[in-house]
């Protein structure tokens, strides 16, 4: 696997944003990931315990990681690029999440995912997150440290 650069977003007129929508906008990421066009950037800049991490591969923009930080607990969402899944990216995302690669401490990790979502849902299995609840057709997995 080839090394990941993580790069927090700059601001929210960051000059890879553009390319962060266009896959957001994909029918194969709308249809799971739901995001305020308007206010969305401005949030996840300057927010306090928001961290939005633009991931690249060989220079290349490849998938964006959005985290919240609360009580020591870590909300993410995950979006790896059309043209880049498959190629175990989200694997080696979430293992640097775990082994601390981002400067970022935490007990546990929570995700939702949309019920019909089944590669998120293997991906986040395959890295030991754990099947806790459904709410609104959304399963919820959790990963603790412990």
């Amino acid at each position: 696997m080839k090394l990941l650069q993580y790069k927090l977003l700059a601001d929210e007129f960051d000059e890879s944003i553009p390319m962060i929508c266009a896959e957001l906008d994909k029918p194969s990421a709308s249809i799971f990931l739901n995001y305020d066009k308007e206010r969305f950037w401005n949030y996840v800049s300057s927010a306090k315990n928001v961290y939005y991490y633009k991931i690249f591969q060989d220079h290349q923009l490849c998938a964006s990681l959005h985290i919240e930080l609360e009580r020591d607990v870590l909300y993410i969402s995950l979006l790896v690029f059309e043209n880049y899944r498959c190629q175990g990216i989200g694997t080696q995302i979430i293992s640097d999440l775990l082994s601390g690669v981002l400067p970022i401490s935490f007990d546990s990790i929570e995700v939702s995912i949309a019920i019909d979502n089944i590669a998120s849902i293997r991906l986040f299995e395959k890295c030991g997150f754990v099947f806790t609840s459904i709410c609104d057709e959304l399963l919820n997995y959790r990963y603790s440290k412990n």
